[in-house]
């Protein structure tokens, strides 16, 4: 299954580094948006421009301001997004809040929101809503991410499975996660993060080439006996 890559719109190699993604085989990236004012959108809007024209469709764009903005900004910026033609933005306002977006220029997607009680229902029959994140750690387990993907799918929304920071064994089960789902997920946020130096050193056993992850070799989450007790050890 394809793996997206992560990006920041304001790092100053952003085009360098997408471009380097494309390369190794990642045909989509998450762009952080970090601007809190117009100013900062414009900058991050000039950013996305060029990134998008060195990397024109097919190449899949995903955009994350992280529930950042009011409705009224929501509906504005993502007006203004349109020229860059993102599948999605993730969560564009707050978690209590996206229900009440409705149809925008661009589709949007369900992140936090999802941890809400009832919400994943509303979202699933919410005009504008394209897609529901799934992040197992943060909803609760595989079981419960689940049953979230279930309400999505369900409605004909796309899926798509990611870490929150998680470890070698978190990924793994979040590997598996996207596997299990009731249907095939988009390009999944599951590439190696820069918090796995923290873990014990182990090989997530899904990891395959650039921009994929696979089925494990061995059963369950595909660990050996000796990366378990080697896991068990260190801890």
């Amino acid at each position: 299954m394809p793996t997206n890559a992560l990006l920041d719109a304001s790092a100053p190699d952003l085009v360098e580094r997408a471009r380097g993604f494309a390369e190794a085989g990642v045909h989509a990236v998450k762009v952080k948006l970090r601007a809190r004012d117009e100013a900062g959108f414009a900058r991050e809007l000039t950013a996305l421009r060029a990134l998008r024209e060195a990397l024109p469709p097919p190449f899949e764009l995903r955009l994350d301001p992280n529930g950042a903005w009011t409705i009224p900004e929501a509906q504005e910026y993502l007006a203004r997004l349109a020229e860059v033609a993102p599948r999605y933005v993730e969560q564009p306002v707050p978690a209590a809040l996206l229900p009440d977006l409705g149809p925008a220029a661009v589709p949007w997607a369900a992140d936090e929101s999802l941890l809400l009680p009832g919400m994943p229902e509303r979202l699933a029959r919410a005009a504008g809503c394209a897609a529901f994140i799934l992040k197992p750690a943060a909803l609760g387990g595989l079981e419960r991410a689940l049953a979230v993907a279930a309400i999505g799918a369900a409605a004909g929304l796309d899926l798509v499975v990611t870490h929150f920071a998680d470890g070698p064994v978190g990924l793994a089960a979040a590997a598996e996660l996207a596997r299990a789902l009731p249907k095939p997920p988009l390009a999944c946020g599951l590439e190696p993060h820069a918090g796995l130096s923290t873990y014990p050193a182990m090989a997530i056993p899904q990891r395959g080439r650039p921009g994929t992850v696979r089925e494990a070799a061995l059963p369950g989450l595909g660990f050996s006996e000796e990366a378990r007790n080697r896991w068990i050890t260190t801890d």
